[in-house]
């Protein structure tokens, strides 16, 4: 079955595969360059783990552990030194099991792409349908 377009409908076609690829390689390159910074990229922090008996010392009372199991991650440790009076970061005895690493979300990549593409050819078949309807009214007068 062979489908025929016009060229007005050739063009459409033209202009979403172009913007698939732009998309594509907008969303390829700020993940290798800066993936930090990405829309396409979530980042899953790393865990880290205090040496037993390693409590931080800190400079005021000790806040309640907000974290279980000797396991935390980095932001949670941060705002537990920062409640403690750290003010350099993490101390010397905080072992980074696994670094942060980031998520490619091609589900949102997918949605960037291809909405805008259906949106775009439902508006343009909608403006088309509407001049159709509008001319079909005057027409019906003249006669």
């Amino acid at each position: 079955m062979i489908i025929n377009f016009n060229g007005w409908q050739r063009i459409g076609v033209v202009l979403s595969v172009l913007w698939f690829i732009f998309i594509i390689t907008v969303a390829t390159t700020q993940f290798f360059n800066h993936p930090e910074r990405s829309a396409y990229v979530e980042i899953i922090p790393g865990k880290s783990r205090l040496i037993k008996g390693s409590e931080p010392h800190c400079t005021k009372p000790s806040p309640a552990l907000s974290f279980t199991a000797n396991e935390i991650s980095p932001a949670a440790l941060d705002q537990y030194l920062a409640k403690c009076g750290y003010v350099n970061g993490a101390p010397d005895r905080l072992l980074h099991l696994t670094p942060d690493h980031y998520h490619f979300m091609f589900g949102k990549l997918a949605a960037i792409a291809i909405f805008p593409v259906l949106i775009a050819w439902c508006a343009v078949y909608l403006l088309i349908f509407i001049a159709h309807w509008v001319l079909a009214g005057f027409r019906n007068r003249e006669m």
